[in-house]
């Protein structure tokens, strides 16, 4: 017959031993759940954004700490854990990002992927309450001038050079304008 001393050194656990850890337990999975969950909607919206560095980070990360929680062996590096998340995601990525950054033309005027600047653009609003909505067409002289050509819903057409002032425009034969001073028509001008 077996002593408890010998129960404790062969790894069974005792009747008191498991009820006291089952609520420890529960308690240590609904808080990495909640991690989890958390950290899943993070790294859906970086992807989405294309932000792929700082997805693949939370991604490693939230394996971290739950291989860190999960697993008895690693019981000395639990309390931890969230030391070392938050040195990952507050320390260590701004340090790549900014290696990355300096060997990249990902300057200043070059932060957001082309997803959130078409976004961005797309919220903002440049037509204030009652304004004149107008369509446009480009043109270009062989010479390389530039002309702007306005027209709004009720028929109204102006002509725009840079530096001046928009004047009014000729009218419209087909879809097509005739712009003075050696712009040819749409057709003409490549459109």
């Amino acid at each position: 017959m077996k002593g408890k001393s010998t129960e404790a050194r062969e790894g069974k656990p005792s009747l008191a031993s498991l009820t006291s850890s089952l609520p420890r337990l529960a308690l240590r999975l609904a808080a990495l759940g909640i991690i989890d969950s958390f950290s899943i909607l993070l790294i859906y919206t970086f992807i989405h954004d294309g932000l792929w560095p700082l997805a693949a980070l939370i991604t490693v990360t939230t394996v971290i700490v739950n291989v860190i929680n999960l697993w008895e062996r690693f019981y000395p590096l639990r309390w931890m854990s969230g030391a070392v998340a938050i040195i990952l995601l507050f320390v260590l990525y701004p340090i790549i990002f900014t290696v990355y950054t300096a060997f990249t033309n990902y300057s200043d005027g070059h932060l957001l992927t082309k997803v959130q600047s078409i976004r961005r653009i797309g919220q903002d609003t440049f037509l204030p309450e009652g304004g004149v909505v107008y369509s446009w067409t480009a043109f270009r002289s062989p010479e390389g001038e530039f002309l702007l050509w306005l027209s709004d819903a009720e028929g109204n057409a102006y002509l725009a050079r840079p530096g001046e002032r928009a004047g009014p425009g000729l009218d419209g034969d087909g879809g097509s304008v005739r712009c003075p001073g050696g712009h040819g028509t749409l057709a003409q001008a490549g459109r």
